[in-house]
């Protein structure tokens, strides 16, 4: 190598070491007074009391780092909704010149997030996501009558009919983004995460080693979040109990969601769907494929479903007709279901179903007993609707 070219080495090694002690000075210096202002700015934009240990900011890289990430309930102060134990963000320095705070990437380490519906159906994450200005709960109509399943239904059915018109696409930064957002996360991610759905009512459902990625999460000057896409996957509270992944994404005017499920045990799902059929599993492994969109004016819901060493149980005093359907659900060893689900959000067809369980017990009956079947099938479906 060259004296000349030994010397330019040189220096450039000097200027990176220079500029790395003093982007370590600097977050020294910066990083206790800088801890205090994010706390004050978070909470009270979510209204909720968070904590963060050992915030280190890194101003030659945009970006910090933290320790023991708190948030708490805005009406149960002392009860935890998320932990992380560690906290990763990168930020924009676009946005940072346009006086937007704009987080490129935000990465959360073993987290936990511990899902609260209270007896007005709302959630206490809509209480913090849901800022100053925002109808959170006001939106939903809840009710404690209403599973999971129905709730979440009924959430993406608000999201469609309040959506605007589909965001272009950052091609030239997020320096033309709309006036009206105030905070964006590019992309967040969760590693090794854990999640506990409950409602105070039924046992806690666990969802454990769980990996998410959210993009495009952003609030708006009215204080409602908006995301562009969700992908997950994980398992639940133990291997034996299945494990699942999911796909949530806008697309013009639509939502679309995608989930697959495989050998989740469904006496452990029970909580989900408890309000929404007039069944429920007392043993059984659920496998399914399951691809649906929906847009204000139709949903549309292709699924597959594999139900295996299953015993089922009715919710209701049915008749001594569907007693015997049931019964003779239960003698087969498995069970296979193609169905789609289509028509009116608020009213879907589901005439689908109904042919798909009547094709698994056609050879059990005679005509007239499968017709007596039809009609009570008819009947449950038509409140399911």
């Amino acid at each position: 190598m060259s004296q000349s070219r030994l010397r330019t080495f040189h220096w450039v090694i000097l200027f990176i070491g220079v500029a790395l002690a003093g982007d370590a000075a600097i977050a020294r210096s910066l990083s206790p007074s800088l801890t205090q202002k994010i706390l004050t700015v978070l909470s009270r934009r979510a209204e909720s009391r968070i904590t963060l240990e050992h915030v280190r900011f890194h101003p030659l890289f945009l970006a910090f780092s933290a320790d023991n990430l708190e948030v708490f309930d805005p009406a149960f102060p002392k009860v935890r909704v998320l932990y992380s134990r560690r906290v990763k963000a990168n930020m924009s320095l676009l946005s940072l010149l346009r006086g937007k705070f704009y987080v490129s990437s935000l990465i959360l380490d073993q987290a936990e997030m511990k899902v609260v519906k209270d007896q007005k159906g709302i959630l206490n994450v809509e209480k913090i996501l849901y800022t100053k200005g925002a109808e959170s709960g006001k939106s939903f109509h809840g009710s404690k009558h209403k599973d999971w399943f129905f709730n979440l239904y009924e959430r993406f059915k608000y999201d469609v009919r309040h959506s605007q018109a589909e965001k272009p696409l950052p091609e030239w930064g997020y320096f033309f983004h709309p006036r009206s957002v105030l905070f964006e996360i590019g992309t967040l991610e969760i590693k090794k995460g854990r999640l506990i759905l409950t409602d105070r009512q039924t046992k806690p459902l666990f969802f454990n080693n769980i990996n998410v990625s959210v993009s495009g999460l952003e609030w708006s000057k009215e204080g409602a979040p908006s995301i562009d896409a969700i992908f997950l996957r994980g398992g639940f509270k133990n291997e034996q109990e299945g494990r699942f992944q999911a796909r949530f994404f806008r697309k013009r005017g639509q939502i679309h969601l995608q989930v697959n499920l495989n050998q989740v045990d469904l006496k452990m799902l029970r909580p989900l769907y408890r309000n929404t059929v007039p069944v429920y599993f007392e043993r059984g492994f659920l496998s399914l494929q399951s691809d649906s969109r929906l847009s204000p004016e139709n949903l549309d819901s292709k699924n597959r479903l594999k139900i295996e060493a299953h015993k089922i149980k009715s919710t209701t005093d049915w008749s001594p007709e569907s007693q015997i359907f049931l019964t003779t659900l239960n003698r087969h060893p498995k069970l296979i279901f193609n169905f789609t689900i289509s028509g009116d959000p608020e009213r879907p067809s589901l005439k689908g179903v109904e042919e798909s369980l009547i094709k698994n017990i056609q050879k059990d009956f005679n005509p007239a007993q499968l017709l007596l079947i039809q009609k009570r099938i008819q009947q449950e479906l038509e409140k399911v609707a």
